[in-house]
């Protein structure tokens, strides 16, 4: 290993270069280690920084005294072994930044040589520095000339480059050249054009060399930094009635302006942000606002600055995750679930639900229901399990041993009883699998008042299923679910598919003929390939749905009934005027709607990677509540109230369209 001459401002090859140079002396405390590999194990050189030793010196030389535990050969007891080395020090200074520009020349040397504090809170960019500083761009662009002092106190230093380190796309920008009596002077406005294609934190670094181009030092000179951050962020959240205080503080990296907080919803993340001016100079700030405003939740803080060209609306959810945001959960007394769940699989008929709640006492029971729609049946599976210590919860759901269980069945009578077995049994045989029709997950803890509504969250899966849905089930202002229509089933009482519907234009026809309640409209099929006629009829009354297949043609003038249009045309025309199609004897039909929402949901995530799982959150006790009579009453949401699905499904599907909408909005604004 390269054991370096000299010390360049500190970094992990100076560390290695000190542990090197420890193995290489035979001092009489080394005689001591037994295996100098057990050595450096006790020396974590990555993370090795001044504080983790003691410095004393002065500017021309530095001694490192390492308190180093050593293990014996048992490896069992340690022992304390100092080692001081003494490296010299590349100094530095940059002549340029004020308008006095710097004082005094290569000569000067700090008039407090061998203390301490000279070392360490030297702090000024005209002074001599042996450790890494950083730079604001503010105090580089004013300036037409500025240049960096290097000297390096070695006899055998002979060349340098100096150089930015880890630019984008491979680039490389540096500067070679020769030191004379250890001393160089370099421009360095003329790295300004890289600086400003990599925004940010711009490092210059050099590395030294011997007359025979052997490295003999190599370390970080400086940062330039071109971009304002903050780090540090603290946050404290406190409640009081109907108000809720919040207090930041951070540490400013940089300079800027016009700075402002902005709070975002993440479970909104498309809504306008809460956005308050921050003072200049200061780096705290407090916010006292209504709980009707700041709402509780999760948010994302975002330090921004303002453009006073710009309004409110132009402004987007935070993309990358960088230094000037932070996650901030603002709480009250009321309980909830987290929407951050973990579902997996071990097979398609099991699935295992994990997750974490607050506010909710261990013990207590939960239940998770799986739902979906198949077949234009609302499909519920339900598994059960109580909450664990710290909140934690994880909740079994087994297909196959939940449609044997007969505790939910009804207890009144043998019949009843006979007749939902047979209901079970016809499920079995014709629903899929759990995995391949859920499409939510409803959690749900009894709230310990009765008279209250449950603790619950309703939430998308991460890998969403198509949801065949009713046509008779839609509704005038469900028409903007359109979109998500991937095709349109036809089928029979038995469940069977008798047409497929896969043009755009016919979809959009028959939903469009329902919902304003026309009595029919007439479509085109493609079977076996080839074109067919068919008419589908619609009893709004009953919501019932019928078919007719296309047979003929009937001549209005002379009342013949022909095989096709072409033969009237050939044999009738013009004598005959008119003639109308005739259909088959109506068939009962139930018309499927198949809304495939996952490509929308990953172009949802992919717009707000960092809102996480709170936006596929549809409903909750603290957002967005769902109608109380689902949890009371006759007409209640639970697992021995099957014929209920249908109410809580239609609104699942209503929340997701309308959020679906408000995503598609959004990235269409924020693509022009």
């Amino acid at each position: 290993e390269r054991v370096y001459d000299i010390r360049i401002p500190w970094n992990a090859d100076v560390a290695k270069g000190v542990v090197s140079v420890l193995a290489s002396n035979k001092t009489n405390d080394l005689d001591k280690v037994d295996d100098l590999s057990k050595l450096d194990k006790a020396v974590d050189l990555n993370k090795a920084d001044v504080d983790d030793m003691n410095i004393m010196g002065d500017l021309d030389k530095v001694d490192i005294l390492y308190e180093i535990d050593r293990l014996d050969k048992i490896g069992e007891d340690k022992e304390n072994l100092p080692i001081k080395i003494e490296l010299p020090n590349v100094k530095w200074r940059i002549y340029g930044l004020k308008s006095n520009f710097m004082k005094g020349d290569f000569n000067d040397e700090a008039k407090d040589d061998g203390v301490k504090d000279s070392i360490l809170k030297n702090n000024s960019y005209e002074d001599w520095n042996i450790y890494e500083k950083e730079i604001w761009i503010g105090d580089w662009e004013q300036y037409e000339k500025v240049q960096i002092h290097i000297k390096v106190p070695i006899e055998s230093a002979y060349c340098y480059r100096f150089y930015l380190e880890d630019l984008k796309d491979g680039l490389e920008h540096y500067i070679d050249g020769k030191l004379i009596d250890g001393k160089s002077v370099i421009e360095l406005l003329e790295f300004t054009d890289t600086i400003r294609r990599n925004p940010g934190l711009s490092r210059f670094c050099m590395e030294v060399y011997d007359q025979r181009l052997s490295p003999i030092g190599k370390g970080r000179i400086f940062t330039l930094r071109s971009k304002w951050e903050v780090e540090d962020i603290i946050c404290q959240v406190s409640g009081f009635e109907d108000k809720i205080y919040l207090y930041c503080q951070w540490k400013d990296l940089g300079k800027a302006e016009n700075r402002v907080l902005r709070l975002w919803k993440c479970w909104k993340p498309w809504e306008k942000p809460l956005t308050y001016n921050i003072p200049d100079g200061k780096n705290t700030i407090e916010i006292k606002e209504a709980k009707s405003k700041l709402i509780p939740g999760k948010y994302i803080i975002q330090f921004d600055i303002e453009d006073p060209w710009l309004s409110n609306d132009n402004h987007l959810f935070p993309k990358e995750e960088f230094s000037n945001i932070q996650y901030l959960d603002i709480q009250d007394k009321e309980p909830y679930i987290h929407t951050e769940l973990k579902v997996t699989w071990p097979n398609e008929k099991k699935a295992i639900i994990e997750g974490k709640t607050v506010g909710i006492q261990n013990g207590q029971q939960i239940s998770a229901f799986l739902l979906g729609i198949h077949r234009g049946q609302a499909i519920v599976c339900q598994g059960i399990s109580t909450i664990l210590l710290y909140g934690d919860f994880s909740i079994h759901i087994d297909q196959t041993q939940y449609y044997r269980q007969t505790q939910y069945l009804s207890q009144n009578q043998y019949l009843e009883q006979t007749k939902y077995t047979e209901q079970i049994k016809h499920f079995n045989n014709t629903v899929p699998n759990l995995k391949k029709f859920a499409h939510w997950v409803i959690l749900k803890v009894d709230n310990t008042i009765l008279s209250h509504p449950p603790i619950y969250t309703a939430v998308i899966l991460q890998q969403p299923n198509i949801l065949e849905y009713q046509l008779n089930w839609v509704r005038k202002k469900q028409l903007s679910m359109q979109k998500y229509i991937k095709q349109v089933d036809i089928i029979d009482k038995k469940g069977l598919v008798i047409y497929k519907l896969l043009n755009v234009k016919q979809l959009y026809r028959i939903i469009n003929a329902w919902v304003k309640g026309e009595r029919e409209v007439v479509l085109t099929a493609k079977v076996k390939g080839r074109d067919q006629g068919i008419q589908v009829s619609f009893d709004h009354n009953t919501g019932k749905c019928y078919i007719g297949i296309q047979k003929g043609i009937r001549c209005t003038s002379c009342g013949a009934f022909l095989p096709n249009q072409e033969v009237w045309h050939r044999e009738h025309y013009p004598k005959c005027k008119s003639f109308i199609f005739r259909y088959t004897k109506l068939l009962e039909i139930s018309i499927l709607l198949m809304l495939d929402f996952e490509s929308y949901i990953l172009r949802f995530k992919k717009l707000y990677p960092l809102a996480g799982y709170e936006p596929l959150e549809l409903y909750s006790n603290k957002h967005d509540q769902l109608p109380d009579y689902l949890w009371m009453g006759k007409n209640k949401f639970s697992h021995d109230n099957r014929d209920k699905y249908e109410n809580i499904v239609n609104l699942l599907v209503d929340k997701e369209v309308e959020l679906l909408n408000k995503a598609e909005k959004s990235i269409q604004s924020s693509s022009t």
